[in-house]
């Protein structure tokens, strides 16, 4: 009697290995930089054989945009929903201070990687427009009217910048102490503007 086959089963096994090799190539990326982690570290971080990792990722691109994709999925972006109930523009940029807090100590490990900026990566530089494109829309929705005013958008954006928080809290403050202490200086930036 032939042998039977069960797709579904063979796919989730599939599936499997392929996530394992993204996860170890994050792992490996974020600890070394892509540019120095090779074929195959993956295939023994992940348990697989190199012709696996290529199996499943032709290019050293294609698996750059799986490990950036899993990445933005691990550390979750803010969503708009965070400005529910918040009506006033210093309310939103309040509520968006404490979750980008939130979401630079999570991406903590992360904005230390080596090469994360020059490397010869197209799918690293499609991540990073893409958060930029996000975070752009989180800052104009928190300043409601404000949002068509370029200049506002782009100071707004700044103080709300990473570098700021990791500014405070090497200086002892709290994430969100520091988020705190952020949005007062916006809303009294944007009240000062307002005159």
């Amino acid at each position: 009697m032939p042998r039977r086959y069960d797709l579904g089963k063979r796919q989730d096994q599939k599936d499997a290995t392929r996530d394992r090799i993204v996860a170890a190539a994050a792992e490996l990326f974020r600890d070394q930089g892509a540019v120095r982690t090779s074929i195959a570290q993956i295939a023994a971080a992940a348990d697989v054989a190199p012709g696996t990792v290529r199996n499943h990722f032709p290019t050293t691109d294609d698996l750059a945009a799986a490990v950036a994709a899993y990445v933005m999925v691990l550390l979750r972006m803010p969503g708009p929903e965070l400005f529910d109930g918040a009506a006033e523009p210093a309310e939103r940029v309040a509520a968006l201070a404490h979750a980008m807090g939130a979401y630079y100590e999570r991406s903590a490990p992360w904005y230390g990687m080596p090469d994360l900026d020059d490397a010869p990566l197209p799918a690293w530089a499609a991540a990073r427009a893409r958060y930029n494109a996000e975070y752009e829309a989180l800052v104009r929705t928190a300043l409601g009217p404000l949002e068509h005013d370029d200049s506002i958008v782009r100071v707004v954006a700044a103080m709300l910048d990473p570098s700021l928080f990791g500014s405070l809290t090497r200086r002892g403050y709290t994430t969100n102490d520091a988020a705190d202490l952020i949005a007062e200086l916006v809303a009294s930036w944007l009240r000062a503007n307002a005159r």
